[in-house]
C-alpha cells in the first residue's frame, strides 16, 4: 500500500510473563489492529491491543492479570 496513511493488523502469542509473587499465565493469543501515519521522516503509529490470558487457578489470584486485556499503544518513529 502507498500514502501517507497505511492501515495494519497482526497476531501473536505471549510465551511468557510474570506478576511479583504470581503465577506464570503464558501462553496468551494477542490480536492487534491500527494505522501508520507517514510525515516526512517520521511515523507515527497507534496500535490497539487484545490479549486473553488464560484463568488462574492459583492461590495468588490477586497478583494475576485479567483474563481479558486491552491496550493502546502509540509509538513514534524516525526513519531516513
Amino acid at each position: 500500500m502507498s500514502g501517507s496513511i497505511r492501515p495494519f493488523s497482526g497476531g501473536g502469542i505471549v510465551i511468557y510473563n510474570s506478576t511479583t509473587g504470581g503465577e506464570n499465565q503464558s501462553p496468551a493469543p494477542v490480536v492487534c489492529a491500527g494505522f501508520e501515519w507517514l510525515r516526512g521522516s517520521f511515523v507515527v503509529r497507534p496500535e490497539f491491543r487484545y490479549i486473553r490470558y488464560r484463568e488462574s487457578f492459583g492461590s495468588s489470584v490477586d497478583v494475576g492479570r485479567p483474563e481479558n486485556q486491552t491496550q493502546l499503544v502509540i509509538g513514534i518513529f524516525y526513519r531516513r
